[in-house]
């Protein structure tokens, strides 16, 4: 026994001392690897340069932005330039007035930002307020038509709007206008610190009539009708881009027809529109013997048209059977009379049975 358990202690021993040298071993191989391993370089934040060939211009002259970065992941340049190459040039015209541009070059350990600036060296520019001049094209439209207007300044306008819910505009540029349904001015404004001036275009709307005329027709069958019976409207629209009925009917195609069961008579009401607003209308009228005079009551079928509404009016002296309370059958009265027959069928076949027997 002794023996025994001097052999587990001696074994015991190695194997502390193995896993501690074990663990010394791991220790001295990281803190080695430390020292002699070069440690990665850190990535440098980006450098810039950034420069305009000629810094002072006459108004409404052009200069050249040129531009030069290191590890740079994106450039972007403001004043509405936008996103660039990391190195490049680009060419601007139409300077009116002092601008300086910035330029910010990233990557993933930090930003760096450049700038030049344009100025304006123009004797005219110290004391001349600014002009301007503003087109549209075309000047006669359509109803619901459109024109690209196109406008300019000079003399160094600092701000620049148009009216019309347009707004805040550049100096010089062009945009479409839609939608103009009356003969419109717009007047643009522009200013610097020697004052302001305005120009202005009319649009016209053009009145002449432009096509045929929309027209339209619609019918009832019957149109005399009783209490309760079924009519149908029909309709057609011709030269017309859209159309509607009145009385909760809506927006329909150019050509259908919709089942109706009226309560009392009625006028339905068409409306027809071309692509030049013009407008055209047609209506008919019917009456239901018993029913009222004025309104439109009763249930709508679609016929021949998925897509129409289906009105929800019902008559107000018919119940529907949905409507009627459901009284089911006495639960003990079943159960009763389920019992009696279940025993007379027994009593019966009990009977036969002996009767076969006998």
């Amino acid at each position: 026994m002794c023996a025994y358990l001097l052999k587990y202690k001696i074994i015991m021993t190695y194997t502390n001392k193995s896993i501690h040298m074990a663990f010394v071993s791991i220790f001295a191989v990281f803190a080695i690897s430390a020292i002699l391993l070069p440690s990665s370089a850190s990535a440098a934040a980006p450098t810039c340069t950034f420069n305009v060939n000629d810094a002072y211009i006459d108004s409404g002259g052009s200069s050249t932005l040129t531009w030069d970065t290191s590890n740079a992941n994106s450039v972007y340049i403001n004043n509405g330039v936008g996103y660039v190459d990391t190195d490049g040039s680009l060419t601007l015209y139409g300077f009116y007035t002092d601008v300086t541009y910035v330029l910010t070059a990233k990557n993933s350990d930090g930003t760096t930002e450049c700038n030049t600036s344009v100025h304006i060296d123009d004797d005219d520019y110290n004391y001349l307020a600014p002009t301007c001049d503003i087109i549209a094209s075309p000047q006669s439209v359509s109803f619901n038509g459109s024109t690209i207007l196109t406008w300019d300044s000079r003399n160094g306008a600092i701000y620049a709007s148009i009216d019309n819910s347009i707004g805040a505009v550049q100096k010089q540029g062009s945009m479409v206008v839609e939608n103009i349904t009356e003969t419109t001015t717009f007047k643009l404004s522009v200013s610097n610190k020697q004052g302001s001036n305005t120009c202005n275009v009319t649009v016209y709307r053009d009145t002449m009539p432009k096509g045929p005329a929309p027209t339209c027709r619609i019918n009832i069958d019957p149109d005399t009708l009783s209490y309760g019976e079924r009519a149908v409207i029909s309709w057609n629209a011709y030269h017309s881009t859209s159309a509607e009925i009145d009385n909760g009917i809506g927006t329909v195609s150019l050509s259908g027809n919709l089942d109706i069961v009226p309560s009392s008579g009625a006028t339905y009401m068409m409306t027809v529109q071309n692509q030049y607003g013009r407008v055209g209308y047609c209506s008919k009228s019917f009456t239901v013997a018993g029913g009222g005079v004025s309104g439109i009551g009763g249930n709508y079928y679609s016929a021949g048209t998925s897509h129409l509404p289906v009105n929800a009016y019902q008559f107000s002296n018919v119940v529907s059977l949905g409507s009627l309370p459901y009284t089911g059958v006495n639960k003990t009265l079943y159960i009763a009379i389920m019992l009696l027959t279940a025993i007379g069928s027994i009593t019966l076949l009990y009977k036969l049975g002996r009767e076969v027997i006998a």
